[in-house]
């Protein structure tokens, strides 16, 4: 296209101008020196009128050529425009001010399935049939289409660029998404008309929607699966995770996607992690590994077995890494498990006493332990792979072997006595357990045998059934001396703690009695003063009555105490700690010393007596308030009893500020008949509160020291829940 800025050879003036003008200007030259000595106006004038015509004649072949240069710019314009628009792969389309198209590129003719002469001269509102509602996109300018006439009134009236989308249909009623772009054709400001573009958006949205859709599947495949997945770019950041990993790490999406592993894992997880992936990069190959993991907020680790591979987009090195992750926490322990049960296995066989051999079904020996080397005085060599035929005489290898077809025949464990002839030709008894090994088919696959040498046993076997005898006897008259001794000490100690219960029985009194003494006292003086009429001596005597029953309430109370329990039942552990609370609470406020508990709301059911039990629980809230009277005397004793729940056993403890206990007597503390109380102690209480709680409700009891005195702590199994119901 030739440069507007520079003049072309055509706009330039023609030669023949050029000659004419400069004639005439001779000319008119020439005549004027000529005729200067006889100048006059006629000679002037022909003089001029010569020099005009020439500069007429240059202009209008200036003019000439002016146009003919500009005409074939336009058409050399037109005719390169024309071509770029046939090229456009866009449908393009242009209207007038009346909305008739005035031009329509192929592919527009194509798009809406109408030849290019067709569409000039129509109405797009003819072209475009019907249209669904759309809202027109970014731009600059906007406006929401409501229908094809929506379009068409923007198309006709937008003074700006307008661009957005359009549910469309085609003449042959194929819907389809079109992208469409509106811009107004302008002339020295009035607007003549309008410009329409046009892109087939449907293979792109049903794409959209495939991939949408793709991805969703992939998103439920993936979060379906029993472990972790996760893929990460070249830099080792997440691209995706599925929602077990999120799980697993305590951590939302977005605070993993396009992190590293050092904003997610410990450094002694991610260090696992990154060696793992080095060595995938460098092989380029997938590889599977074996990982630990620990989850969020716990501290019990979890291992995982995880498939790693490179990820590739064409044959050349990988641009990141993909892993599935599947946990195999179960399997690991378990074949840990069988593998420490292996290795116990062999230190028990190898540091057995008895004998331990495995053999197949043709009898030949394939395992032995150290224990049957040394009682056959053979090398490992010499049994593995023999027979007994190979080791003893005919008749006793014929012996062993009819045994071992009995135990593979009938598939049971069998117990013989088996008369063995050593090598070395000393003549021993063994008692043999023979068992068959199965397959998993349910068949043997050999056979087993554990053999004790009861050769001394038996020569001794006369000297320990008299030993026993006499040892049996002996135990017997102990059991029995032990027996009349607990039952000595259970009276003992329930003297003891009724002895104590009369001191509480005082304390819980002695405000009644107080109480009553003062009713007494009023009704006196009432009396003296004449003025005890009916309604106060009503009153008095019902208040003397509820003092006497609190009274007889207490003795209720201790009564059912002291009442022995016939057969165990579940009973609440609490409720009894509150019930032997009640019964010192009067006395610990008399030596101003405070009682408190701390139980959960859920019961504890414990199976025993439970009586008992609250004697044992009796026994340390008094053996608690003695050691604070004894150690102090500034008035603030605290006793403190915790009762909770501890896996499958009921934990109570009772700690006091009494000092503690001293290291020498420590152990010797439950010991009967042991106190430090001098004569004021009988040395039984403790003794049978162990007893109680060890004997007769199968638990525990010990004692520490804290930082202010003593903590007894006692251990009951909680009942089955079937029980405890």
């Amino acid at each position: 296209m030739p440069d507007s800025l520079h003049t072309t050879p055509a706009e330039r003036m023609p030669t023949s101008a050029w000659i004419a003008a400069v004639g005439g200007v001779a000319l008119a030259l020439l005549l004027t020196w000529w005729a200067w000595p006889t100048w006059d106006f006629h000679t002037g004038l022909s003089a001029t009128l010569l020099l005009a015509v020439g500069l007429i004649v240059a202009v209008q072949q200036r003019s000439a050529a002016r146009l003919a240069a500009l005409q074939r710019r336009l058409q050399w314009v037109e005719a390169h425009g024309q071509a770029l628009l046939e090229c456009a792969e866009e449908a393009l389309i242009s209207v007038d001010a009346g909305g008739r198209v005035q031009y329509a590129n192929p592919a527009a003719a194509a798009l809406l399935q109408r030849a290019q002469e067709q569409m000039v001269g129509q109405t797009l509102a003819n072209l475009l049939e019907r249209c669904q509602d759309e809202t027109v996109a970014t731009g600059t300018d906007s406006e929401d289409v409501e229908s094809c006439s929506g379009l068409l009134r923007v198309l006709m009236q937008t003074q700006l660029l307008q661009v957005g989308e359009a549910h469309l249909t085609k003449p042959d009623g194929q819907q389809w998404v079109a992208e469409y772009g509106v811009a107004p054709i302008t002339l020295d400001g009035v607007r003549i008309g309008a410009a329409l573009a046009l892109r087939d958006m449907s293979g792109q949205r049903q794409t959209e929607e495939a991939l949408v859709t793709s991805e969703r599947r992939f998103t439920s495949f993936m979060n379906q699966l029993p472990g972790l997945a996760f893929l990460k770019d070249g830099d080792g950041r997440y691209l995706y995770v599925n929602q077990q990993f999120c799980q697993l790490v305590g951590l939302p999406l977005h605070q993993i996607l396009n992190h590293r592993d050092e904003e997610i894992w410990s450094e002694e997880t991610r260090y696992m992690l990154l060696s793992h992936e080095k060595l995938v990069r460098q092989s380029s190959q997938a590889q599977q590994f074996t990982e630990t993991f620990y989850p969020a907020g716990e501290q019990t680790p979890t291992f995982w077995r995880s498939h790693k591979f490179p990820l590739k987009l064409d044959p050349g090195a990988p641009v990141g890494i993909g892993g599935i992750t599947i946990e195999q926490t179960d399997m690991v322990l378990a074949q840990r498990a069988l593998e420490d049960s292996q290795a116990q296995l062999q230190a028990v066989m190898d540091n057995a006493s008895a004998v331990v051999f495995l053999k197949d079904l043709e009898g030949r020996f394939t395992l032995v332990n150290r224990r049957c080397l040394e009682v056959m005085n053979c090398t490992l060599e010499q049994m593995i792979g023999h027979t007994d035929a190979d080791l003893f005489p005919p008749g006793v290898a014929a012996k062993v072997r009819a045994d071992d077809k009995v135990v593979l025949r009938e598939k049971r464990v069998i117990e013989i006595e088996e008369h063995l002839r050593m090598p070395d030709g000393e003549e021993r008894a063994f008692m043999v357990t023979k068992f068959p090994l199965m397959g998993p088919d349910g068949e043997p696959t050999g056979s087993g045998g554990m053999a004790t040498d009861i050769t001394e046993l038996m020569q001794r076997m006369e000297e320990m059934v008299s030993f026993n005898r006499q040892l049996q006897e002996r135990v017997d008259r102990e059991t029995e001396n032990n027996r009349q001794k607990d039952m000595m000490l259970a009276h003992q100690a329930r003297l003891a703690a009724m002895g104590e219960m009369i001191g509480n029985i005082a304390h819980q009194w002695r405000q009644p009695l107080n109480a009553l003494n003062l009713i007494i006292f009023n009704i006196r003086d009432a009396f003296e003063a004449d003025a005890l009429d009916s309604p106060l001596l009503d009153t008095q005597c019902a208040h003397a009555a509820t003092l006497i029953r609190q009274m007889s309430g207490t003795i209720d109370d201790f009564r059912n105490f002291f009442r022995p329990d016939r057969e165990k039942q579940p009973f609440n552990a609490v409720t009894m700690i509150q019930r032997a609370i009640g019964l010192v609470a009067a006395g610990c406020r008399q030596d101003h010393i405070q009682i408190e508990m701390e139980a959960p709301d859920e019961p504890l059911m414990v199976n025993g007596y439970a009586n008992e039990f609250a004697q044992a629980m009796l026994i340390l809230l008094a053996n608690a308030k003695d050691a604070i009277i004894a150690a102090r005397s500034d008035g603030g004793g605290r006793i403190r009893v915790v009762a909770k729940r501890n896996v499958e056993m009921c934990a109570i403890t009772v700690t006091d500020n009494g000092g503690g206990v001293p290291d020498e007597v420590m152990e010797r503390l439950f010991e009967p008949y042991f106190t430090t109380k001098g004569t004021k102690g009988t040395g039984i209480g403790l003794y049978m509160a162990r007893t109680i709680i060890e004997r007769h409700m199968g638990g525990f009891i010990t004692v520490s020291n804290t930082e202010e005195g003593a903590q007894f702590q006692t251990l009951a199994p909680l009942c089955p829940p079937d029980i405890a119901e």
